[in-house]
């Protein structure tokens, strides 16, 4: 559905919404799919997805930081969302 979709704000909306949904549903899954987007779609997915779990599970928001290398990024919310 996101490959189809012409680059662009709708491609970037579309993406961080099947990244939240997918996030939530089946984490493996899609963090599978992220590792297959093109560098800067997989950059922002990893955000997203992020920001999505951080609430409720800030390690695993950290370790998926840690694995699509934006823990530098991400460190300061992770700790944040600790306090």
């Amino acid at each position: 559905m996101v490959v189809r979709q012409e680059p662009g704000e709708a491609r970037a909306t579309l993406l961080a919404e099947v990244t939240r949904q997918w996030i939530a549903r089946d984490p493996g899954a899609a963090i599978r799919w992220m590792k297959t987007l093109p560098e800067d779609e997989r950059r922002a997915s990893a955000v997203t997805a992020v920001e999505s779990i951080i609430a409720h599970s800030p390690a695993e928001a950290a370790a998926l930081s840690d694995e699509f290398g934006i823990a530098t990024l991400m460190l300061p919310r992770v700790k944040a969302s600790r306090d």
